[in-house]
């Protein structure tokens, strides 16, 4: 009597698919900790005018205000993991901060010395040649209140609409030009999407 032979087939080579697990895992969380825009000192500008971002140190905390331009207004943007940068002025070296953590449309945007809450966490999104800022703790943008393009207006959280109000150009302090003058040649680690186009009259 003969016995059947059975033969076990071979598994399928497992050396591609590990190569590629292998290199998923080490890409996945690169991609995670990817940052928007480099770390840096940054000018921040209204979407639609020439003016600042920055801090009025004549409140009590410092409020975010808008201001005319200055070169010498920039804030440094420390990339802390998933698109959620640390922002400081640099006269003083307060970080972005949401007021309490208080989750209302028109709570204040003020500086703050650093401790590390969600509420100084932003977030960077890229709306084609545009960013907006968004706090991990409360998820409201950055706005500049009833998007009044003036000296001395004032920036709040705000639900994230995509209104102008809460758009901003980003340049690096390296290549702002002088006002009226030629932007600087961009560095080659200079993101393209950056904006130093002409802003609205």
């Amino acid at each position: 009597m003969n016995k059947a032979r059975y033969t076990l087939a071979s598994p399928p080579p497992l050396a591609p698919y590990a190569t590629l697990l292998a290199l998923l895992c080490l890409l996945l969380p690169q991609l995670a900790l990817a940052a928007v825009i480099p770390n840096g000192t940054y000018l921040i500008q209204m979407a639609d005018s020439d003016h600042v971002v920055f801090h009025s140190v004549s409140e009590t905390p410092p409020r975010v205000t808008l201001k005319n331009f200055s070169r010498s207004d920039v804030w440094s943007f420390e990339h802390l993991g998933n698109d959620y940068y640390k922002v400081t002025e640099q006269s003083y070296h307060l970080v972005l901060d949401s007021f309490r953590s208080e989750k209302y449309n028109g709570v204040p945007a003020i500086t703050f010395p650093w401790h590390g809450g969600k509420n100084q966490r932003w977030k960077v999104i890229r709306k084609g040649e545009f960013y907006s800022l968004i706090c991990q703790e409360t998820g409201l943008a950055l706005d500049l209140k009833n998007n009044q393009q003036k000296v001395g207006g004032v920036f709040q959280g705000y639900t994230a609409n995509g209104s102008r109000g809460q758009l901003f150009r980003l340049t690096l302090a390296s290549e702002v030009a002088p006002r009226g003058g030629q932007p600087k040649k961009p560095s080659d680690n200079h993101v393209k999407s950056f904006s130093n186009g002409p802003t609205a009259q």
